[in-house]
């Protein structure tokens, strides 16, 4: 296995998802849940600290969170688990590389907030700062049944196409406890998620913990995983429909249209669900841009944990879909009832708010007719073909104003997944493939 070190080697030269459950889990099906107020809590699934591309050390990290209400925090560094014992980072006037180093003004706010608990060391006329272990992380921050550190990686792999053009393929991995193992060099997008893919399933085998792994922004650099490319591996069951620290320089379909896509095929052929996240993608903390793109808070998911509050039970309720993705909006309630064939919803509603409840879906015998738009940009590298799906798929067939509505599936519906949007401008509006107003996604109920 490649140690800490040596994966974060191949991070510098690459850089420039969790299995879920396979069998469809709603969030709320059976009686004895519908009797239960629901305990939702907040979780960010997706941050980077300077173990990898972050510009924070990750005791700064995890405190921001915590101030801003998070109940559990996944750190996802790329191609690396924080348990290099010597890992150390070095204080420069100004960041100089990428991924980026520790500034002096990052230092500064790091030795006020934190004192003597820092470990600082010359070497050679040079200043480094010692990498705190996500063990080490944890016994200091984590409080049992109230904030909990898990454990995460980001899979961070590039492929190679003809003619110079490039696409990557993020995935995050969940609730591991070491570095996951992998080939960095990838023909295609669909050899880095079956690679992932296999090791994943080895290593979730293997452990007696819940897992699950998550397709990252599939937007970023430029569209480069497209729905061709997902529909080939039903195994993979979470992505990231709203990612506050990715962007995307095409905007030819929505990441709403990408999940109703995979819905749709994936369930006239029977394969299952996916499910949508959201998330934060942090790197920076500091007060001149934690509030904005690649931030803290504007993007997560709010999870159903009614057992003990505890990693391995939130990782599984969000792995099995008991959960839904937000930029703002909150739900009191969210009821996917299988048995009655109807998804109903209730807003947390905040006074003066303006609230759109729409429920999607796509209807069975839907246009398959994909036609090919080119795309083609300054940079070679980001040539694309990129595919314009049929405006049957996702369409909306009821529209509620208020806080509170349902919709019962009809007999031709595939599934139906609600959107609800407020009136609320998101911190970031000008940021593509991101909200620009505050909303929630429901996970879909499908017509089975």
């Amino acid at each position: 296995m490649q140690n800490n070190k040596l994966q974060r080697r191949n991070f510098l030269k690459t850089t420039a998802l969790t299995l879920g459950a396979t069998a469809f889990s709603p969030i709320a099906n059976a009686s004895d849940k519908l009797k239960k107020k629901p305990i939702w809590k907040k979780c960010a699934l997706h941050a980077h600290t300077l173990w990898s591309d972050g510009q924070s050390m990750p005791e700064v990290a995890i405190t921001e969170f915590k101030k801003r209400g998070f109940d559990m925090l996944v750190m996802t560094e790329h191609n690396a688990f924080p348990d290099d014992k010597e890992a150390w980072i070095r204080i420069l006037p100004k960041s100089m590389q990428w991924p980026p180093s520790l500034t002096r003004k990052e230092f500064e706010r790091t030795k006020e907030q934190y004192k003597d608990s820092y470990i600082k060391k010359n070497f050679a006329c040079k200043e480094f700062l010692r990498l705190k272990t996500f063990d080490k992380l944890k016994e200091e921050f984590e409080v049992p049944n109230k904030f909990l550190l898990a454990g995460g990686e980001e899979i961070t792999r590039r492929a190679d196409y003809p003619n110079g053009v490039e696409r990557q393929c993020h995935l995050n991995v969940f609730n591991v406890e070491k570095t996951f193992e992998i080939n960095m060099k990838a023909k295609s997008v669909p050899s880095i998620i079956q690679e992932s893919l296999d090791t994943f399933k080895e290593l979730k085998a293997k452990s007696k913990r819940p897992m699950f792994m998550m397709l990252n922004h599939p937007f970023w650099c430029a569209w480069d995983v497209l729905p061709e490319d997902i529909l080939k591996f039903p195994e993979l069951t979470h992505f990231e429909i709203c990612n506050n620290g990715a962007s995307a320089d095409v905007s030819e379909f929505t990441t709403d249209k990408f999940w109703d896509v995979l819905l749709a095929h994936r369930l006239e052929k029977k394969q299952g669900v996916i499910y949508a996240t959201a998330s934060d993608d942090t790197h920076y903390y500091d007060p001149e841009r934690i509030d904005k793109a690649a931030g803290v808070n504007n993007a997560w998911v709010m999870a159903r944990v009614n057992d003990e509050f505890t990693v391995d039970n939130t990782i599984k309720a969000i792995a099995e879909g008991d959960f839904y993705a937000t930029s703002g909006v909150l739900l009191k309630d969210v009821v996917l009832d299988k048995s009655a064939k109807t998804l109903s919803v209730e807003v947390d509603a905040v006074d003066g708010v303006e609230y759109t409840i729409e429920f999607i879906t796509t209807k069975r015998g839907f246009d398959h007719t994909v036609k090919g738009k080119a795309f083609s940009p300054k940079n070679k590298r980001f040539a694309r073909t990129l595919p314009i799906y049929s405006d049957d798929i996702g369409k909306v067939v009821k529209t509620v104003k208020g806080t509170k509505a349902s919709y019962k599936l009809a007999f031709n519906d595939l599934y139906v997944r609600a959107k609800i949007t407020s009136n609320i401008p998101t911190r970031i509006p000008e940021k593509p493939c991101f909200p620009k107003t505050q909303c929630a996604w429901t996970q879909p109920l499908p017509n089975a």
